[in-house]
This record gives structure tokens, sequence and C-alpha cells, in this order.
């Protein structure tokens, strides 16, 4: 099970039901990044209109807090929960994070998304969690941070997870 599935199964996630138009933007958003990050070249003709408001807003992000990448689109499991996830990031900012880069606005779902993924990784890694950062970029070349630096989230995380578990029935 997802992440995101496991945020609507037990209701901290609402299922979206809006125009698709903004998850694709979010996902091609993400590739976006995703390239510059990794040290390609990224030709502005190619990317959309729609996307390239974006860009300056994550290298702004990045330039002004000194991010260092340490990896892009890292996917992290824990076999026995059967949950698994994908993290944006895993960067270097203010000590070791957990960053998830958004293109709309703050829900409350995120804080539990990132303590979901910050328990992935921790389980997979059996080392204390990375804390949270989420990064809203405005797409005008601004961007917003929001800080995750509750280490008990991933306690909590865990407990959604095992509560999970009763109600599936496992």
């Amino acid at each position: 099970m997802r992440v995101t599935e496991l945020g609507e199964f037990v209701g901290l996630r609402k299922p979206y039901t809006g125009d698709p138009y903004y998850g694709e933007r979010g996902t091609a958003i993400h590739a976006a990044t995703a390239i510059v990050d990794s040290g390609q070249e990224l030709d502005p003709a190619t990317v959309d209109p729609a996307i390239a408001p974006y860009l300056p807003g994550w290298e702004k992000c990045k330039r002004e807090n000194g991010i260092e990448i340490l990896s892009i689109e890292e996917r992290v499991e824990y076999l026995p929960y059967g949950l698994h996830g994908t993290l944006d990031r895993r960067v270097v900012m203010k000590g070791h994070r957990i960053a998830d880069i958004k293109s709309g606005q703050p829900d409350p779902w995120y804080r539990w998304q990132i303590a979901l993924y910050r328990l992935l990784w921790s389980l997979q890694h059996k080392e204390p969690a990375p804390l949270g950062v989420a990064i809203y970029l405005d797409g005008k070349g601004g961007y917003k941070l929001e800080w995750f630096n509750d280490r008990k989230d991933t306690d909590r995380a865990k407990s959604i997870v095992e509560f999970a578990s009763i109600l599936r029935g496992e």
C-alpha cells in the first residue's frame, strides 16, 4: 500500500476529486525539478509554460537555504507493513531532512504524509528519522517552507500504520 492510499484509508487524506490537471501539473513539476537536481540540462524550450514558473522558486529555495541534495525520488518501504512511498528529496537543510515539494496549498495531511515517510525511512535504514519540511512553490518565483520538527510524529505515524492494520484485519 502506498503512503497516500494509507492516508485515505484511515481518513487523514481526502480522495482527490478535483481537476486532474493539477495532479498532472504537480507530477510534471516534480519531474522538472528532478531533472535539474540530477545535474541534467533542462531545455527551456521544452518546458511547458504551466510548469516553467515553478522552477525559479525551486532554484531560489535551494540557493537561499543552502540545500544539499542527498537523494532524488528515493523509494522507501517497510515490507512487514506492506507500506511504501517515494521521498521527493532527502536533503541537508538545517540538518538532515526529508523534503516534499508541493505546488498547491498547505494541507494538514502533509504533516502525516511526511511523518509516514520519515517512519519508513527510519525502519528501512535502522536509524533515527530525518526531520521533515514541505516546500511550497508558488509559481511566481517564490516559495514557502513548513517545518516538521516534532520527533514524536514518527511514533504517531507508527500508530497510524498499526491502526490501519487492525482495520484491515491483519
